[in-house]
């Protein structure tokens, strides 16, 4: 048997929790009317303000708000956002005054006990089959190459309006929320090497094992750790060199 390089010596073994979901859903704590009053005064309080609450069981959206004609201000809020406490109620306020990015990620990191047990809200994304590139095909590839089969999430195209100016373009991207990877449909192309697609698949399933690394109060999603696995794929160098080569063309998609 041959000696596993780098990338096999660091990816195994794996942990369970990053690839599964549960299957039996635990029930969410029940939110009272009185509580959702009670969040009502207190979160006006912080504000400054009169304002309307509305509690929701929304999956795919914790907060929003919006000024009504009358001059109030509406805010839609998850309601087990009611049972957070003091702290969290701190960050929301913050967050609605002034889009506070530190205040988003504390109610967000508080809010994924309670997102996995309600389960994934809907996404927006194709089916993976596209006109010339079936991304079930790399993702099953990747998975069991790397990742012993454990991958339990789903995959397919985003989502994108064609003929968008852009400076920057993200190929893929990884949604702990609904166990998701999105690959961008510029690359569901009969021109686009296979090469590509697999690294790109394999990039996202890598954020799916490592999540985001915490520094100085900041996450991290591409940390020494993760540079050090990506660069060890045997289609790294070539990948991200056609990319750059196509760079301009993908831009204009």
């Amino acid at each position: 048997m041959s000696t596993p390089n780098r990338l096999e010596q660091l990816l195994l073994p794996l942990r369970d929790e990053f690839f599964a979901r549960a299957e039996h859903l635990k029930p969410l704590p029940e939110v009272l009317p009185k509580d959702l009053d009670g969040l009502h005064r207190r979160l006006a309080s912080l504000l400054g303000e009169s304002i309307d609450l509305i509690g929701t069981k929304n999956r795919n959206r914790l907060l929003s708000q919006k000024r009504l004609k009358s001059g109030i201000r509406q805010i839609r809020i998850q309601e087990q956002l009611a049972l957070a406490g003091p702290e969290i109620e701190r960050a929301i306020a913050r967050y609605l005054l002034n889009g506070d990015p530190e205040a988003d990620r504390k109610i967000r990191a508080h809010a994924r006990g309670f997102q996995l047990q309600m389960g994934p809200g809907r996404a927006r994304y194709s089916h993976p089959a596209g006109r010339h590139q079936d991304l079930r095909d790399y993702l099953h590839e990747e998975n069991h190459r790397w990742f012993e089969g454990k991958f339990r999430g789903r995959i397919g195209w985003s989502r994108m309006n064609p003929g968008q100016v852009r400076k920057r373009i993200r190929l893929g991207s990884w949604s702990e929320q609904h166990q998701l990877i999105r690959v961008h449909p510029v690359l569901d192309a009969a021109t686009t090497p296979n090469y590509v697609l697999r690294f790109v698949v394999f990039h996202e399933m890598l954020h799916a094992l490592l999540g985001a690394e915490e520094s100085g109060g900041r996450r991290r999603f591409h940390g020494p750790q993760f540079k050090k696995l990506e660069v060890e794929h045997p289609d790294h160098d070539r990948a991200e060199e056609w990319i750059e080569r196509n760079t301009e063309k993908l831009l204009s998609f």
